[in-house]
Order: C-alpha cells, then structure tokens, then sequence
C-alpha cells in the first residue's frame, strides 16, 4: 500500500517535493539574516573601544549600534511570543 504525499501537489512538481516556499517566509529569513549581520557588524565595532581608539565617529557608531541591537532584540522577542502563542494554540486545538 503507497502511502500520499503528506500535501497536495502544485501542477507541475513532481510527487514528493517539498512546498514552495512562501513570499512571507522567504522575507522572514531575508530580516534574520539581515539582523544575524548587522549583530556580526555591532560586535566588530566594538574593537575601537577594545583597542582604546577615541573619536566622535566611533561613538556616533556605537550609538547606531545600541539602537539597531534594542530593535533586533525587540523584534526577535516578538516573534518568540507569536511562536508560543501558536504552539499553545496548536496544543489546545489538539489536544
């Protein structure tokens, strides 16, 4: 006995291959790989303060870096709670 593909194929995919992905999923990885960089960039303008160099730019950097971190941290907290949220959900409706 065969078994059906865990979904309905789109016209055109051949039987057993995956989804295609969303526009809202494909932005969704877009955003974290964009905040995932500009993390990796916050942590390397540090080393001005780490090697003892002083200037207005490398404080202004700082500061643009204080600011993208708190919106990341904001954003990513947000999506954590929308994911509980729909798994708490998901538990209760299966449940």
């Amino acid at each position: 006995m065969e078994l059906p593909p865990p979904y309905p194929p789109s016209q055109g995919s051949p039987p057993g291959s995956a989804p295609p992905d969303s526009a809202d999923s494909k932005r969704d990885k877009r955003i974290r790989l964009l905040e995932d960089i500009f993390i990796l960039i916050c942590i390397v303008s540090l080393w001005p303060v780490v090697l003892g160099w002083q200037g207005a730019v490398y404080e202004a950097i700082l500061y643009v870096a204080l600011a993208g971190l708190v919106l990341i941290f904001y954003r990513r907290m947000n999506r954590f709670r929308r994911a509980r949220r729909e798994a708490e959900g998901g538990r209760r409706n299966g449940a």
